[in-house]
């Protein structure tokens, strides 16, 4: 499935007026994954949600996926306990319409505004202490965190340069790609013509057009083949690496889009004004299998919604 550039962010739309779920009843705390499953398809609001819990939401045709990601990512997204407490106030507030409540839930988790892929929204929700306990841990997806798993998991030697260029000006995405505006972008169509209008830079448009072959959410390709493709791409001068090209990697080997903030934060627009909102990690992209016989950790999932 072919992602845009700003398919990959984390919003929180503000509440409707007179209408949030902040005046529905809510029930004590909830502390593992089937104890929301259960509040969640009974319709109720928690006074808060454990910290250990975290979730991923994952769009199917129906059947129920083996992973938080597809298999070929190396590491998943993730929301955490302030998400989920939000998403049992809008699977409360918009009960009866269900394609609001999967749009609030996808777009607070990354998949970008309307209009929605035709599928079956399901939340997964896991208990991350007890992954933390097999060396399974959520991370902050910051520039240094990217920078630090490349080197080590994959070999590839990010320049300093770089490094300091894109965590200093990483949201500002138009400042190191030449592209006129995030606007434009979004509606990049996928023959990249669109690319050269927006004004981009030479260095990115050539590495989003290589890279995009490579997108693990095809589900043949990897992570890993990704990465490699980004070593072929800049070969023995490391220089090609560019805060440009590095972006571009980590949208398509990562699915960090235009609108990841890099610092930890999700971030939404409305009205032509930004917002930051929740915190958003990764996390090794383990199969729910695995969490349950391996980490013996609790996993539930409920349906959001079905979009046709």
């Amino acid at each position: 499935m072919l992602v845009a550039l700003l398919a990959v962010l984390h919003v929180l739309p503000p509440p409707v007026s007179g209408q949030g779920a902040a005046s529905a009843p809510t029930g004590g705390t909830i502390r593992t994954p089937e104890e929301f499953a259960k509040a969640f398809n009974n319709n109720r609001t928690a006074s808060s949600v454990d910290p250990c819990l975290f979730a991923t939401i994952a769009q199917t045709d129906g059947s129920l996926p083996t992973n938080p990601y597809p298999p070929g990512f190396s590491v998943a997204w993730a929301s955490g306990y302030r998400s989920l407490e939000q998403y049992l106030k809008w699977n409360k507030e918009f009960r009866n319409n269900r394609s609001a409540v999967v749009g609030l839930a996808t777009q607070s988790v990354g998949w970008g505004p309307p209009p929605l892929y035709a599928g079956s929204y399901y939340l997964f929700v896991y208990d991350a202490c007890a992954l933390a306990k097999q060396g399974v841990y959520n991370s902050i997806p910051t520039v240094p965190y990217w920078v630090i798993r490349m080197k080590v998991d994959f070999g590839i030697d990010v320049p300093i340069e770089t490094l300091r260029t894109l965590t200093v000006n990483y949201f500002n995405l138009t400042s190191y790609t030449g592209c006129n505006s995030l606007d434009c972008l979004y509606n990049v169509s996928p023959d990249f013509a669109s690319l050269v209008s927006c004004g981009c830079s030479t260095d990115f448009v050539k590495a989003w057009k290589h890279l995009s072959n490579f997108d693990p959410f095809s589900g043949t390709n990897t992570t890993k083949a990704c990465y490699a493709a980004l070593q072929a791409y800049v070969g023995t001068d490391i220089g090609r690496l560019t805060p440009a090209v590095l972006r571009t990697a980590l949208l398509w080997c990562e699915q960090a889009g235009g609108w990841n903030t890099g610092n930890g934060l999700s971030w939404y627009r409305q009205n032509g004004m930004g917002f930051y909102s929740f915190p958003e990690f990764v996390i090794e992209n383990k199969s729910f299998k695995w969490m349950k016989n391996v980490a013996k950790a609790q996993v539930a999932h409920v349906l959001l919604g079905t979009i046709s």
